[in-house]
């Protein structure tokens, strides 16, 4: 997604940001009134989407922190037993 100040989206909150602040000017300026986000808000969402996959890192994230729980579990087992 392209920003209007540095010509980049720097992070997927800023991508997002920038798409429903889009969407919401696009919809006050033709007078709409619609709770769905138009065809070029979703395109720019499943652009951020595909870009930063948010899900993939959320997961990564949450694998690295089992990882770690699991590694001082073995640790503390160890001293303990």
């Amino acid at each position: 997604m392209w920003t209007k100040k540095t010509g980049a989206a720097h992070t997927c909150v800023e991508a997002i940001r920038e798409a429903v602040a889009a969407d919401s000017e696009f919809n006050r300026s033709w007078g709409l009134d619609s709770d769905t986000p138009n065809q070029s808000t979703r395109k720019a969402l499943k652009d951020a989407d595909d870009r930063y996959k948010p899900i993939s890192t959320f997961l990564d994230l949450e694998k690295a922190i089992r990882l770690e729980f699991l590694d001082f579990k073995r640790k503390w087992d160890s001293e303990t037993a």
